[in-house]
């Protein structure tokens, strides 16, 4: 994310974090305030009450004895929130009772620890949003980075079978007379090696969009998966796989409820994978096996591997390790969301480990 966003995002929490602070203590200072003024009332009523009592027993006639007894129940009934005592010249008085105090203390109290929790969930309420806005938007460059990496990455896939589809289109038009029929049959299976690449790209996006919008119709089959993956094999020009050791390891009648069509797709993208980022030489491991209640086929390579943090995020749509600038390999970031996206068509699960001594084993499981 911008360092320009996360800083206006954090001076935008110390702000709101100053001003519930500000706002709490401001209600906890008006609470004090007031407390204080209710037990100033309670002083005044005491003080009046106390004028009212000596001007009702002592400055008429006083007897003592008697006085005592009326003054205590006076004291009851008229003021049973204030606490009668007697000063040295033994004259009634009147003060608060601890009882109102007590009771005061305990109202301030509730009234601090309720302007507190009111500050607090407020801070973290607005705070919870701020962050989720910043993950919001973090969410939002990426994805307007990867989209940008992809426009990048797909008009390179369109282009260059585009380009070499027309510079053979060229040579064959103007030198056909020239070349030999072993030339004129090596460019016409160039135009149709760059029309099927071509076509598989724009038949993969087509059907990731049909995909996202719950478009596609689902043709289940029953399909024999060693069949699948062999033809697959097969599919791939012998110049491609010259460069490599492929071993296959699939047992027989395997074989599983689903469609055809996408889940080539899936096993294709998985294959051309680790023929992409393996190297020449290496080995390229296709196995299929039956598991209890499932079945599992694996694609290893000898390739560089994935690092932990990107095992998981190459599952995400336009998501490529590294930069355009900087990766040898190209491709448009929809291989493997495709694959994903398949296998969850197809209630299947998919998990990247690393191979040894180097390179990934990309497992599929499959109900049977």
């Amino acid at each position: 994310m911008d360092r320009r966003i996360k800083l206006t995002l954090i001076i935008l929490l110390f702000y709101i974090f100053a001003f519930f602070t500000w706002w709490t203590f401001s209600l906890i200072k008006l609470s004090k305030e007031k407390h204080d003024l209710l037990l100033q009332n309670e002083e005044l009523r005491a003080k009046t009450a106390c004028m009212m009592m000596r001007k009702k027993f002592i400055d008429s006639s006083y007897d003592k004895a008697i006085s005592d007894i009326e003054i205590e129940n006076y004291a009851v009934i008229n003021c049973p929130d204030l606490q009668l005592f007697y000063t040295k010249d033994g004259l009634p008085e009147f003060t608060i009772s601890p009882k109102v105090i007590a009771r005061n203390k305990k109202w301030y109290k509730k009234e601090c620890t309720k302007y507190l929790l009111e500050g607090v969930t407020m801070f973290l309420a607005i705070a919870a949003g701020v962050f989720w806005i910043f993950l919001s938007l973090g969410r939002i460059l990426n994805l307007s980075k990867q989209q940008n990496n992809f426009l990048l990455s797909v008009s390179h896939e369109l282009k260059t079978p585009i380009t070499a589809i027309r510079l053979v289109g060229q040579t064959l038009s103007t030198n056909y007379d020239k070349l030999t029929e072993d030339n004129k049959k090596s460019l016409l299976e160039k135009i149709d090696f760059n029309t099927d690449r071509l076509n598989n790209l724009i038949d993969q996006m087509l059907l990731l969009t049909r995909l996202e919008g719950a478009q596609y119709k689902k043709s289940y089959e029953k399909i024999e998966l060693g069949e699948m993956l062999l033809g697959l094999i097969k599919r791939i020009p012998e110049a491609q796989k010259s460069p490599f050791n492929v071993i296959t390891k699939i047992e027989d009648n395997l074989f599983i409820d689903g469609d055809r069509l996408t889940l080539e797709i899936c096993f294709s993208n998985l294959i051309e994978n680790a023929f992409k980022y393996s190297p020449n030489g290496g080995n390229i491991i296709i196995s299929a096996q039956r598991r209890p209640k499932k079945i599992v086929v694996s694609i290893a390579d000898n390739g560089t591997g994935i690092k932990g943090e990107d095992k998981k995020r190459v599952f995400e749509k336009f998501y490529r390790v590294g930069n355009e600038n900087t990766r040898v390999t190209k491709g448009t970031g929809l291989g493997l969301y495709l694959v994903k996206q398949i296998l969850q068509l197809h209630k299947g699960s998919i998990k990247i480990t690393d191979n040894q001594p180097n390179g990934a084993i990309f497992a599929i499981n499959l109900k049977e």
